[in-house]
């Protein structure tokens, strides 16, 4: 039986999940001296995973991890004045620094479900 360093295995598998997310408002009627009808905020946060290996042929993974940190709370809306786009992009950081696009595959958060979501990383 071969002898692991639990620690060396873990980490092995372990991800950072890297969520950027951008909101846009924009005026629904803008004033014509307005340069800038629409203006952007962006905000960061990031969680934990764990890499799901298919096999050793396929170079793709799926990486679990929990659904709070995959779900955003924040959708496309408007009110009276402004409209609000939100546009999210997720990445995975692999334990040697390289960046992956990810993409959600399902994502469940309480009381829906439990707090999971599994994520596609081409």
């Amino acid at each position: 039986m071969k002898n692991y360093s639990h620690k060396q295995q873990a980490s092995k598998y372990f991800v950072k999940v890297i969520i950027d997310l951008e909101v846009t408002r924009c005026e629904k009627k803008p004033s014509p001296l307005q340069k800038k009808p629409c203006e952007a905020k962006t905000s960061r946060s990031s969680g934990s995973g764990l890499i799901i290996g298919l096999s050793k042929r396929h170079k793709n993974q799926i990486v679990l991890s929990a659904g709070h940190v995959c779900t955003s709370k924040i959708k496309n809306s408007e009110d009276d004045k402004y409209t609000y786009s939100v546009s999210e992009n997720i990445r995975v950081l692999d334990r040697n620094s390289y960046i992956h696009d990810a993409s959600v595959i399902l994502s469940t958060v309480p009381p829906e479900g439990g707090d999971l979501c599994s994520l596609y990383v081409p």
